[in-house]
């Protein structure tokens, strides 16, 4: 009897030796995919040029060559929407503030054509190309220079109109910029 139960107890031993090889193992390839990951976060998470919600900011000024009187206020209305909203900064529209955005249209270019017979569905491509600049209120330098920022949409509709199509390509170009403000690289 006593060797059927030193049977059992080295059975045990050793499916147990096995388990805690395998939790070993699994332990280390997990420890090793998240050394891979270190010094990476999100970039959401990562510091705006502002440095933070406490900075004070304001439009500048937007240059809008473009046909689309509309533009600068819908360029200010995003700006201001995807900074609050995203909590970079604390907006101000007037008075003095830490920082200030100065945004430049290049060019705004909106095509349309008709895809049907009787011109009921038509189909709109908008392009926009702007950038934007961040300037220290205090030294009046750029801090942060976005660079051109492209987007074009294409915009299908019955009804609509090409102001839509290049509302909705303002709308995203800004966004990427502010997108922008937030890389550190």
């Amino acid at each position: 009897m006593s060797s059927q139960a030193d049977n059992i107890r080295a059975r045990t031993r050793g499916a147990s030796a096995i388990r805690t090889a395998v939790l070993c193992a699994v332990l280390a390839c997990v420890l090793f995919a998240l050394q891979g990951c270190g010094g990476y976060r999100l970039a959401a998470d990562e510091p705006s040029v502002f440095g933070g919600p406490q900075a004070t900011i304001r439009i500048r000024e937007v240059v809008n060559p473009s046909l689309f009187p509309w533009v600068g206020a819908v360029i200010r209305a995003e700006m201001r929407d995807e900074i609050t909203n995203r909590h970079m900064a604390t907006w101000k529209d007037n008075g003095r503030t830490d920082y200030s955005i100065a945004v430049i249209v290049d060019k705004i270019t909106v095509t349309g054509r008709a895809t049907d017979t009787d011109d009921s569905d038509r189909l709109f491509s908008a392009s926009v190309s702007l950038k934007a600049a961040v300037y220290d209120d205090n030294t009046n330098t750029v801090v942060w220079d976005s660079g051109f920022t492209s987007v074009s949409e294409t915009y299908r509709t019955f009804s609509g109109t090409d102001q839509q199509a290049a509302y909705s390509a303002v709308r995203k170009a800004t966004q990427y910029v502010v997108d922008r403000m937030r890389h550190s690289f």
